[in-house]
This record gives C-alpha cells, sequence and structure tokens, in this order.
C-alpha cells in the first residue's frame, strides 16, 4: 500500500478484513480512510498522524486496542469514528485541536477519564461545528458537552 502514493480515497467498509492497519499508510496522501466494520486487531498506528490530508477517519466496528494516539490531534478532521473497538485509556486533550470537526464518534469503548476541555470548546468554537459528539458517558467518561451518552 505504501507504494500507492497518489491514493487520495481508500474505503474498506465492512469486508471482513484480519490483521493489522498497516503503518505504510502514513505515507499516502489519502483524504478518505475507511477501514470500519472489520475485524481489524492491534492498535491504531501513530503514522495515521501523518496524513495531513486526511478529512475522514472511520475505524469504527472492529476490534482495536490500546489508546487514542494523540498524534492524531494535528491532523484537520471533520470526521473521526472510533467507535465500537476495544480501546481503552483517557481521551487525548489533543482531539480538541481538530477546528473542522463536525463529528467525534467514541462509543462503545472502554474509554475512561473525562471528556477534554479543548474537545468539548470544538462545540461553541469556530461556529460550534462540532455538532454530533457520542461517547460511553453514562458509565465510563464524564462528558458533559456530549450529544449523545451510550
Amino acid at each position: 500500500l505504501g507504494a500507492l502514493s497518489s491514493l487520495e480515497f481508500l474505503n474498506l467498509f465492512g469486508n471482513q478484513l484480519m490483521g493489522t492497519i498497516p503503518a505504510e499508510l502514513g505515507v499516502l496522501s489519502l483524504q478518505f480512510l475507511g477501514l470500519d466494520r472489520n475485524q481489524l486487531t492491534g492498535t491504531i498506528p501513530a503514522e495515521l498522524g501523518a496524513l495531513s490530508s486526511l478529512g475522514e477517519l472511520s475505524l469504527g466496528g472492529n476490534q482495536l486496542m490500546g489508546t487514542i494516539p494523540a498524534e492524531l490531534g494535528v491532523l484537520s478532521l471533520q470526521f473521526l469514528g472510533l467507535d465500537r473497538n476495544q480501546l481503552t485509556g483517557t481521551i487525548p486533550a489533543e482531539l480538541g485541536a481538530f477546528s473542522s470537526l463536525e463529528t467525534l464518534w467514541l462509543e462503545f469503548n472502554n474509554l475512561s477519564g473525562s471528556m477534554p476541555q479543548d474537545v468539548c470548546n470544538l462545540r461553541t468554537t469556530n461556529g460550534g461545528l462540532l455538532s454530533s459528539l457520542f461517547a460511553d458517558c453514562k458509565s465510563e467518561v464524564v462528558c458533559t458537552c456530549c450529544t449523545f451518552c451510550i
């Protein structure tokens, strides 16, 4: 995959893919990466933070583990879907740097702690673009700004 340097759109939704997410994806020029609803395992590669043109990252509905890489906070995402995995740890405050983020789905994971204030601020700053913020805030994540709590 790393040799496909001009690839901009990769959608492998619902293909029953197994294995880990290749770190080599981080060298591509992707604007959209959709790997949701597969059987991917392992961690989210920090190298995905190098996808400077990426606008949408959809990794929901897999079996991904570990923490959310803070390196994702440097992206200019409009959509980040990490729901329905086995992610642990706290939600990185770096996700609050997404000035154009409209949708953030973190529900059905094993995340803990509080939703960072920088993420909550995205609901009111820059015209309040973040209109869809989902988390496990009925049991695991304290979130006063979420639009939907599981």
